[in-house]
């Protein structure tokens, strides 16, 4: 009589169970939600940075002082104000697009850009009482303040 070679039921099953039990524990190790949220976080960081240093330059180039005309109004005061389009925001775009950056950046989340008619940066700026201009990221995640100060 010759006996079948193989692996019984029971035995897979626990194969499988442990796969299951390794594959859920790097998982939860790897955490890919808070990966990506780092990861967003990080490009808040490069962005504001991005932005105050075109106002930097734009400074720089007058002089310490931010020249208004038409198309650019004074830096704001009140923290409350996103850089954007629409009502209540403060329009950056032709202060310093195309002499100071290429384009301006957008949040990797809660940012939208079209054109220099229609977007939101979700980025703020403001000139502090002491005269410093602040830029930051509103949106940022894991409780994380991104602010930028020069």
């Amino acid at each position: 009589m010759k006996r079948l070679r193989g692996f019984t039921l029971v035995e897979l099953m626990i194969v499988s169970a442990i796969a299951v039990i390794l594959t859920a524990a790097i998982i939860l190790t790897i955490n890919p939600v808070r990966q990506l949220s780092n990861a967003r976080n990080t490009q808040r960081r490069s962005d504001v940075n991005v932005i105050l240093n075109g106002i930097g330059q734009r400074l720089a180039d007058n002089r310490a002082s931010w020249p208004t005309d038409s198309d650019c109004a004074a830096l704001p005061t009140a923290a409350t104000t996103t850089m954007g389009t629409s009502i209540g925001q403060y329009d950056i775009y032709d202060c310093l697009v195309p002499f100071y950056l290429s384009n301006l950046p957008r949040d990797p989340s809660a940012g939208s850009f079209t054109d220099k008619t229609n977007y939101n940066l979700n980025y703020r700026v403001i000139k502090d009482a002491n005269g410093r201009t602040v830029v930051d990221a509103p949106s940022a995640e894991l409780g994380e303040t991104i602010s930028a100060t020069r």
